[in-house]
């Protein structure tokens, strides 16, 4: 019976030894299901803001151009008398730099799009105008324009062969459109704001390393 059946106690040791590996193994399955799910949640979420402020932020900007002027008439009124007029000039010629500095940053995008559109169409990538030129207007957000429209280049211009050939001239497209970006931009908005590029360039290292991300957008 022993050597047919073998030790009983060993039999034992064997059965709760495989019951503790399996207990193991169980327990890093549950753990990983529940970080891959954590993971996938904050994902779906994150997205979930990114196209709800897509979606919502035109709308906002609507409203807020439509009813401008009355805000800015309500807002001029609870000024104090004193200095009221004082004010009103401050905020023109903010105003007025503004302006101009966004008409800066609209000449760069449409300077970024021409440029990538010329190098995805060199590339061979089909529909290389729009996607050239949305990245270029896409780009006044950092990072969204040369994401949405690298990544809608390299899936459109998929062939069976020489798809990574292709892959590298779209890459090398966007990299000549971000060094124009960066040659252009100082100039362009130190033209229109009034602004040396030096000064511009400074200013972008000093606010980001003050304040990382949101010091360059500043």
């Amino acid at each position: 019976l022993l050597r047919k059946f073998g030790d009983p106690l060993n039999v034992g040791l064997d059965l709760s030894k495989l019951a503790r590996a399996y207990e193991s193994h169980a327990s890093k399955l549950v753990s990983v299901g529940v970080g891959v799910s954590r993971s996938m949640r904050r994902s779906l979420t994150s997205i979930g803001h990114f196209f709800s402020y897509v979606l919502l932020v035109p709308v906002y900007t609507f409203f807020l151009a439509l009813y401008f002027s009355s805000i800015r008439d309500g807002m001029r009124n609870h000024l104090p008398g004193a200095y009221r007029e004082d004010i009103v000039k401050i905020a023109s010629k903010i105003d007025v730099q503004v302006a101009a500095f966004f008409r800066g940053k609209l000449a760069v995008a449409l300077l970024k799009g021409v440029v990538t559109w010329i190098g995805l169409w060199l590339a061979g990538v089909p529909f290389s105008f729009f996607i050239g030129m949305g990245a270029g207007v896409l780009s006044i957000v950092p990072f969204i324009g040369p994401l949405i429209g690298g990544v809608s280049a390299v899936v459109l211009c998929y062939t069976p062969e020489g798809w990574l050939l292709k892959i590298l001239w779209v890459a090398l497209a966007f990299a000549a459109a971000e060094a124009a970006e960066a040659v252009a931009q100082p100039v362009i908005l130190g033209e229109a704001v009034g602004l040396s590029p030096l000064t511009l360039i400074l200013s972008l290292f000093v606010f980001g390393n003050l304040f990382g991300f949101f010091g360059v957008l500043l």
